[in-house]
């Protein structure tokens, strides 16, 4: 019988690039492996944005890691960094790149809640240029959305509008809803 070295063991020491290529094909669940050096992760993570020039909160969505859990990669947790993630979450970060990231900006998706989400934040006072500015989309598709007559968006235009959506209605609701 050969021993065999527990990859979460190799992860939590050093989390080169080699040990993250180990995280690929390791375990699927959060109970098979233990926590993972959050330092290359976070490293990857500023590439995509700097090479993108994507929010991290939309990178969080396409890549289907909690925005919490990303927030936390980001900024930390009470001003300090954190040393570890989830093997989950950093398996899913590591597998998104700049390339595929902008294949989202290219595969379509229907556009009905895109625009429902757009109506709601003209409503709200957002204007329809600055959502434009915002979503770096022309004018005239951000009006067609809002409109409702466009019926498929991108992938990239989707998530984008989720996050200013969350960021301007989200806040407005919680504020609202603590007074």
């Amino acid at each position: 019988m050969t021993s065999r070295t527990r990859p979460s063991a190799t992860l939590q020491n050093s989390g080169t690039p080699k040990d993250i290529a180990t995280l690929q094909d390791s375990a699927t669940t959060p109970c098979e492996l233990s926590w993972v050096d959050a330092t290359p992760f976070r490293a990857h993570l500023r590439h995509l944005r700097e090479a993108t020039g994507e929010d991290w909160r939309v990178i969080a969505l396409l890549a289907g890691i909690p925005t919490g859990a990303m927030e936390r990669l980001m900024f930390g947790r009470r001003g300090r960094p954190v040393r570890r993630i989830s093997p989950v979450v950093a398996r899913r970060l590591y597998r998104l790149s700049p390339h595929r990231i902008n294949r989202a900006g290219a595969a379509m998706v229907p556009a009905g809640l895109t625009g429902k989400l757009l109506a709601q934040l003209v409503e709200h006072g957002s204007s329809t240029l600055e959502l434009a500015e915002r979503l770096r989309l022309p004018h005239p598709e951000v009006v067609a959305l809002v409109a409702g007559r466009q019926l498929r968006c991108s992938r990239l235009t989707a998530l984008r509008t989720r996050v200013v959506h969350e960021a301007t209605v989200g806040q407005q609701w919680r504020a609202d809803r603590a007074a």
